[in-house]
């Protein structure tokens, strides 16, 4: 009886433990896409400034996994959006002007 007691304790702690460090994983990530579309954001609007131009992705000269995280430009309003590859409900959109 003890023994299927501390079993369904176990199981229950699991089960907690696996729901938090999943959360933990998804903040991670959020947090992740967040500072490339700052950092990307910052290099852009120091790319108009200096040239006067809108950049392209290749232009702003970050170094991130693009199999990861995709960066799309948007000129027409002055923004940018990073979105996780391999969780596209992660996408995150920033004005750089």
């Amino acid at each position: 009886m003890e023994t299927i007691v501390t079993m369904v304790i176990v199981a229950v702690l699991s089960t907690a433990a696996v729901f938090t460090y999943n959360g933990f994983m998804a903040a991670g990530r959020r947090d992740a896409a967040e500072v490339l579309a700052q950092t990307a954001a910052s290099a852009a609007n120091s790319y108009l400034m200096r040239s006067g131009e809108h950049p392209g992705v290749e232009n702003l000269r970050l170094r991130y996994d693009s199999t990861q995280y995709e960066i799309i430009i948007e000129t027409a309003d002055s923004s940018l959006t990073v979105t996780n590859r391999n969780h596209s409900e992660i996408s995150v959109r920033v004005e750089y002007k």
